[in-house]
């Protein structure tokens, strides 16, 4: 069995309890992020869906969705920026 480099996401309620962000204060983490206050698209996107791991999932990987290299890469930096801040 080889080693697997994979991450376990167990959702922004799950530490909680140990100091960490809620859904919705990640959502304002991110959406704060100046990355995210350049790209209109994302922006949008956002300010129609308070679920961040959806706006995630759409600009990252939904083909229906018109998003663009540069939404890709602040959506990736908002949420890494997100989760370094939510460290407990």
């Amino acid at each position: 069995m080889g080693i697997s480099k994979c991450i376990l996401l167990t959702g922004a309620g799950f530490t909680h309890n140990f100091g960490g962000f809620l859904g919705e204060e990640m959502w304002a983490e991110i959406f704060n992020h100046p990355e995210i206050q350049k790209q209109s698209n994302v922006r949008e996107l956002m300010l129609h869906d308070h679920d961040y791991e959806s706006v995630y999932n759409k600009i990252l990987w939904d083909t229906n969705t018109a998003s663009t290299k540069t939404d890709r890469e602040a959506v990736k930096n908002a949420v890494y920026a997100a989760y370094l801040r939510n460290e407990i």
